[in-house]
């Protein structure tokens, strides 16, 4: 696939799921798929686990929604209460693809960042 076709599908992954399609992830994702996010205790494995990761953080931010700012390619909340305050998260994700699918992907999103939003101002982030 093209540099544009793989940006396409990592466009897709990055809005349809988050607008609460997550059915689309079966078709973006592969069975094998990989996704590792130092958040997380465990990577993410194949499609039901990317499908739960985002669900969990639909239900915290139902009205959240990615915004890509920036794009390249190469060729080829966890317990916390909803608030009602509004964050924004910065971070990156670089994503393999294979076959025109997701195959792996390596997260950095600053999650501590999101949570101080969260929980307000002044509080501090637990060990």
């Amino acid at each position: 696939m093209s540099s544009e076709q793989n940006k396409a599908v990592v466009r897709r992954a990055f809005d349809e799921p988050w607008r609460g399609r997550l059915g689309v992830v079966d078709e973006l994702v592969t069975s094998d798929y990989i996704g590792h996010d130092p958040a997380l205790p465990e990577p993410l494995r194949g499609p039901e686990d990317v499908k739960d990761f985002i669900a969990t953080y639909l239900v915290a931010f139902p009205d959240g929604r990615m915004t890509i700012t920036m794009q390249l390619a190469d060729g080829d909340l966890m317990d916390v209460e909803p608030t009602g305050r509004e964050v924004t998260v910065t971070g990156l994700t670089i994503s393999r693809l294979e076959d025109g699918k997701i195959s792996e992907e390596f997260r950095s999103w600053d999650f501590y960042g999101m949570l101080r939003q969260v929980e307000g101002a002044s509080a501090r982030v637990r060990a």
